[in-house]
């Protein structure tokens, strides 16, 4: 009788535990440094031998075509690189019996399934985010930017064709960009490149990088959940901020709020416009968002146990960041008693007003791009 059980080094690569058959690979010695471990070791997820047999078999075809790449192309591999091979292969082998070769002779090829073109995830990615509505007016025209850059860097290529060592090198080129590039006529019609190499001005800020990178990576993890790729390259390339995100954006010390509201425009009552004069105030007393601010409408503001409130919601036409930004804000008696805010909602409505501030109009679906504007003067 012939025992099921193969030693533990057979051509097979096989041994088995209590109970699965197992794979395991010695690492050649001068690869050690690059694959980052002395042997590859993992479960085949099965107590077949002959399903085991056809596992390793294909295995270890992949792992020496995959030894012999990195002999003589040394220098485009790194160990990130390497361990997406890696698990690009475990998944092709182990996930799918259909990759299994049916006969025990013959050479073992790696014919991968045919991987689609960047274009068309960019394409799906962005419909499936449309249909679901998930992304508002102002996010799609900003992801719009990222992916059309995305798209520039890489071409239409096969996504097979994508790896770590693409994405730190997609990473540095945004490190090197000038900022607002496609808005200067001066980088009109230069390569990516050339404009990075006659940027003599301030570049993309950490947060406009990480920005680019988070889509790569959403991208990417879309491409695996449809089971397009099997590795998110764009994770943890994001760079570190070094301050909080509470420190990112100066606040108004004693001195700016004074400056402002002791302004001749709210000394003498001259401001040309209302939202001119409401909004700082009830940007101060809410810490509501200027968005939030400028689309409200008249019946948001309205009275819950007899306190006087701010309705922010998404309804209608509205938009917020995000859900959690839904919710009832308390007015100050300041706003409410000495500065007559309701007194004003009251006339809006009384003129058919559907808006708190109706002068506002949008611009690329945002009604608060004039105030803001305007603030910053």
């Amino acid at each position: 009788m012939h025992s099921d059980t193969p030693k533990t080094k057979s051509p097979d690569y096989l041994f088995r535990n209590p109970h699965l058959y197992c794979f395991r690979m010695g690492v050649p010695e001068a690869l050690r440094d690059i694959v980052g471990r002395r042997e590859l070791r993992y479960s085949l997820r099965t107590g077949r031998l002959s399903v085991a047999r056809r596992k390793s078999r294909l295995l270890a075809g992949l792992f020496q075509q995959l030894f012999s790449q990195i002999r003589f192309h040394r220098a485009a591999y790194g160990r990130t690189d390497v361990e997406a091979k890696i698990q690009e292969f475990l998944v092709f082998v182990l996930q799918d019996p259909g990759n299994l070769p049916r006969s025990n002779s013959g050479p073992i090829a790696y014919t991968a399934a045919a991987s689609i073109k960047l274009k068309r995830l960019v394409d799906e990615y962005v419909a499936e985010n449309l249909r679901s509505d998930r992304w508002s007016q102002r996010t799609i025209k900003e992801y719009r930017t990222c992916l059309n850059l995305f798209l520039q860097y890489f071409g239409d290529v096969s996504l097979s064709t994508i790896s770590y060592k693409r994405m730190r090198e997609y990473k540095d080129l945004l490190m090197r960009l000038p900022a607002n590039y496609s808005k200067k006529p001066q980088y009109r019609g230069q390569s990516l490149e050339q404009i990075c190499k006659s940027n003599a001005g301030k570049g993309l800020s950490v947060s406009a990088i990480n920005r680019y990178l988070r889509l790569a990576s959403s991208l990417f993890r879309y491409a695996i959940k449809n089971g397009h790729m099997s590795v998110d390259f764009a994770q943890g390339l994001k760079l570190p901020k070094k301050r909080r995100p509470d420190e990112e954006r100066s606040i108004f010390t004693q001195e700016d709020l004074k400056k402002l509201f002791e302004s001749p425009e709210y000394k003498y009552g001259i401001h040309r416009h209302p939202w001119q004069f409401w909004l700082p105030v009830l940007g101060l007393y809410t810490g509501c968002r200027l968005e939030e601010l400028c689309q409200l409408h008249v019946e948001d503001i309205r009275q819950v146990d007899g306190i006087l409130i701010m309705d922010i919601n998404d309804d209608g036409e509205k938009r917020l960041k995000n859900k959690a930004s839904r919710r009832l804000v308390p007015l100050h008696p300041v706003i409410t008693d000495q500065l007559g805010f309701p007194e004003y909602v009251k006339q809006m409505k009384s003129e058919g007003k559907r808006r708190v501030f109706p002068e506002l109009r949008r611009v690329q679906q945002c009604l608060g791009h004039y105030a803001s504007r305007w603030f910053r003067r």
